[in-house]
């Protein structure tokens, strides 16, 4: 009878356990998950900018569809002053005239980002959807 009592005490115990850290892990995934849709016209030669904020740890699944070539770059706030002096951005992510581009993506660091989207010679319908956090479903 006592041994059956011990075992059953301890199978409640690590049974709490992990409940709890299940609760932990799904509130911290919860918490860290975002998400952005917008569509907007960009004018020949123009830019488009999204400011981005994420950790180390977390991911970002970007996805862009445009009716004429765009270039996506995502950059500091180093690469946005050297983009606006007229040198052209220094970038962590950079795919030139893409009309369709989707791609997952991990922080680097902690600092802000800059998703930018840039259209050279003609208008561009673009449509941006973005999901953030730990998890990027």
């Amino acid at each position: 009878m006592f041994k059956w009592y011990v075992h059953t005490r301890t199978f409640e115990a690590g049974l709490f356990a992990a409940s709890v850290a299940i609760l932990l892990g799904l509130a911290l995934i919860g918490a860290t998950h975002g998400s952005y849709s917008g569509s907007f016209l960009l004018t020949p030669n123009s830019t488009y900018s999204i400011q981005l904020r994420g950790y180390q740890w977390e991911s970002i699944y970007i996805e862009i569809k445009s009716n004429a070539p765009v270039t996506v770059c995502i950059t500091d706030s180093a690469g946005l002053r050297l983009l606006h002096s007229g040198e052209g951005a220094l970038c962590y992510l950079y795919k030139a005239n893409v009309t369709k581009f989707d791609e997952y993506w991990r922080f680097p660091t902690s600092e802000k980002l800059y998703l930018l989207i840039i259209s050279k010679g003609e208008a561009a319908e673009v449509r941006v959807s973005l999901r953030m956090g730990v998890l990027t479903w």
